[in-house]
């Protein structure tokens, strides 16, 4: 039996489908310029907020660099990096 989590997540944050639908509608309201996505969750753990380092890319389990805890994720935001 999975351990519920001490922390929800953010206010904003979505699951996965609703997420990636929302990143993939961001990146075409913004071409033709280069954009990136950067997905963040909120550790379940300790609650501190984490950003993944590799642009574009979801993970479905973070490992906090706080508390060192690995967890699966499932909600999520983002932040655009938009090149003009």
């Amino acid at each position: 039996m999975t351990t519920p989590p001490k922390y929800s997540p953010r206010s904003g944050d979505l699951a996965k489908t609703d997420i990636l639908k929302l990143a993939e509608d961001a990146k075409k309201r913004y071409a033709p310029h280069e954009v990136h996505v950067f997905f963040k969750c909120t550790c379940p753990n300790c609650g501190e907020r984490l950003a993944f380092e590799e642009p574009d890319t979801l993970y479905e389990s973070a490992t906090c660099e706080n508390c060192h805890t690995t967890s699966d994720i499932h909600f999520f935001g983002f932040r655009l990096e938009i090149r003009v």
